[in-house]
């Protein structure tokens, strides 16, 4: 075994990575899974997970899900669960910037800034973390930007 894999060997580790479709979520995801993890891809845009899963074969599976949705956030873990098992590695990559002034934000555009950025990784953290405890082990990777 080479030194990075004896330092990023996650074979047998099933990582979430939200935002799995473009940017920081797409190279965190396709990084997982060089390192040997199986991992999930949640985003939108299901093309684009589609082509990552043809890129990164067997170690890339993928839903299709709006996670803006907190209602869907409930059937989505459960989902991650029982079709991959509980994850170890969970990465919040998905996210919005409304690239707007402080004068020019709505009230709407705030909320769904807030919900997406910072509401959607906690619900979705809290509905996978006890599966996480009962196996002892977990990490969780949130990603932000201010720009």
């Amino acid at each position: 075994m080479d030194r990075f894999e004896s330092l990023f060997n996650l074979s047998e580790k099933v990582a979430v990575v939200t935002g799995a479709s473009s940017g920081l979520g797409r190279r965190a995801a396709e990084v997982l899974a060089l390192a040997g993890a199986k991992v999930v891809g949640v985003a939108r845009r299901k093309e684009a997970l589609e082509n990552l899963a043809l890129e990164l074969g067997e170690n890339f599976s993928f839903i299709s899900a709006d996670i803006s949705d907190r209602s869907l956030l409930r059937d989505l873990s459960e989902k991650i669960n029982s079709k991959f098992g509980p994850p170890d590695i969970l990465v919040h990559a998905a996210g919005v910037n409304t690239r707007q002034t402080a004068d020019e934000v709505t009230d709407l555009g705030w909320d769904q800034t807030i919900s997406l950025n910072l509401s959607t990784p906690f619900f979705l953290s809290q509905l996978l973390v006890p599966e996480m405890k009962k196996k002892g082990w977990g990490r969780i990777v949130n990603f932000a930007s201010v720009q």
